[in-house]
């Protein structure tokens, strides 16, 4: 997570706002029962920028954030480009 914070700072240093997920059963969130693919972490990541309200959000990630975030971008209705 330390990469990520590094990313932050300088994101903000530039007038981003960043926002870090703590993905379904990675880091200090819960691991429920179930697989974690692609698909479930877009619909958390969804789900998220829909409750905070975030319109088109640039997203970003790395390995498995990269696979959400192109997942969440393919799924969105309408599709964000």
């Amino acid at each position: 997570m330390s990469l990520w914070r590094r990313a932050a700072a300088r994101f903000a240093q530039e007038g981003w706002h960043a926002i870090s997920l703590d993905a379904r059963g990675h880091g200090l969130s819960e691991a429920p029962q179930g697989a974690y693919t692609a698909r479930v972490h877009a619909a958390d990541l969804a789900g998220l920028i829909q409750a905070l309200n975030l319109g088109k959000p640039a997203l970003m990630g790395h390995s498995m954030g990269a696979a959400t975030s192109a997942t969440t971008a393919a799924r969105a209705e309408p599709p964000r480009r």
